[in-house]
This record gives C-alpha cells, structure tokens and sequence, in this order.
C-alpha cells in the first residue's frame, strides 16, 4: 500500500506496464495524467479490445475522483484515443448495463521490434490472477466489485434521466432520491417502488406538461424537487393506481 503526500493510504500500484503510443506520448494538449489513463487502459484491454475498468478503479489508483477520470476520458475520447460503448438492457433499451472502453482501431499500441515486445505477464495481470487489482469482469469476482458494478449501474441509468430532465440543479440530492426510489419508500399515497422505466416516463409527461403549459424555465422544478416527491405527480396512469 502506498502513501500519499497528505498520509492518506492509496492503492498499490498493479506490477505491469504498458506501451504508450508516440502519437499520444508527444500531444501537447493531453494532460500528463490523461497519457497515463491511456496507458492503464491499453494494459487493461482484453483479447477481444474491450476495457470494462470503471471510474472508481481508475480514481482509486490514481487517488483521484471519478469526475476527474470522467474528464480525461471524455478528453481522450474527443482526441480519438479510445471509443466509449455501451451495452443496454434486454428488458429496456434506453437504460446502461455497462460501459466498455476500446483503443482506435488507428492507434498503434504494439511495441516496436527494438522495445521486445510487451511482457507476457501482462495478460495474467489484466485478470483476477493479480491481486492487487480488483477483479473488472462484468459478473464481478468479490462482494466489493459487485457492489461497486451495482453503483456503476445505477449511476449511468440516473445520468440518461437526468440528461432528459430539463433543469439541471440539484443533482446530487436528485441521485440520492433516485436511489431510495429503487428500494421503495413510504409517501402520502403509500409505500411506493420505481423503476428506471417509470422515472423515464415520469420525466416525459412533466416536459408534455412544461411545453402544453409553456412554463418559464425558472418555474421548472429543480431535480432535487422533481426527484424527491414531485415525481409522484407525473407518474403513469397505471402507475398511479397501481
């Protein structure tokens, strides 16, 4: 275990490494940390090219946040570095299942003759067989890993409502009514449990309503209101009486 400047604890550094591109070692307008990103994420990549690491694992080795790794990502992505996929769900095409991270097909990541080639160890350190990096495949490994594919989820579907949601303040109390509305909660008409399709829903009929109404924006409920109970009031027909 490492220890940063402030004695906070920070994740030991996996033991492989991983061929930086000149193209992208050389481009003025990456961030140091956005060139490492890359490397980690070439180092991660699998036989078939897809990298499931999420953004929590990448903060955590570099004891950064996850909106920082968000941006670099979006950065490397706006370059032309890597594509960024995702898989939805069977049962509703509008929600995320998970995100899968490619090198461009036009990026060089092989090593050159004179380099010898990228250890054949590094393929055993992209799997469970390296302990010191928490397992990344889709089923999960450990309850930890589990629990944080399950985050991950649940953070990408709230992202797809609240890009349809039509005011932008209040999101992080916004996510945490979300949250409790997956599990269930007690409200005026009664215990109460939604689904990401019936918040969908719920967030459409109020924008009919805003635009039927042509409502100024600064009447718009803010998320945190729309998200906490407000949301009731918009909700499905049959969702209402069921």
């Amino acid at each position: 275990m490492l220890i940063n400047e402030g004695g906070k604890k920070i994740m030991e550094q996996p033991s492989y490494y991983a061929i930086i591109p000149a193209n992208v070692r050389y481009d003025k307008e990456l961030k140091p940390n956005e060139k490492l990103l890359f490397g980690e994420i070439v180092a991660l990549t699998q036989k078939d090219g897809s990298c499931w690491a999420t953004n929590r694992y990448f903060a955590e080795l570099y004891d950064t946040t996850n909106e920082t790794i968000s941006r670099y990502l979006n950065h490397l992505k706006e370059k032309g570095y890597i594509t960024i996929e995702f898989q939805y769900s069977k049962e509703n095409s509008k929600l995320i299942e998970k995100r899968i991270i490619r090198i461009d097909r036009k990026i060089n990541t092989h090593c050159s003759k004179n380099q010898g080639g990228i250890d054949e160890n590094i393929k055993e350190n992209n799997t469970s067989n390296n302990n010191n990096i928490p397992p990344i495949s889709p089923q999960g490994e450990t309850e930890e890993d589990q629990k944080e594919s399950d985050e991950e989820k649940r953070l990408y579907n709230f992202n797809i409502l609240w890009d349809e949601y039509p005011r932008k303040d209040g999101k992080v109390n916004a996510y945490r009514h979300y949250k409790v509305w997956l599990k269930g909660r007690d409200t005026p008409l009664g215990r109460k449990k939604l689904t990401n399709s019936q918040m969908y829903d719920a967030i459409q009929n109020y924008k009919m309503q805003i635009a039927d109404k042509g409502t100024d924006s600064k009447y718009i409920k803010q998320g945190s209101t729309f998200f906490n109970l407000g949301i009731l009031d918009y909700l499905p027909k049959e969702e209402e009486d069921g």
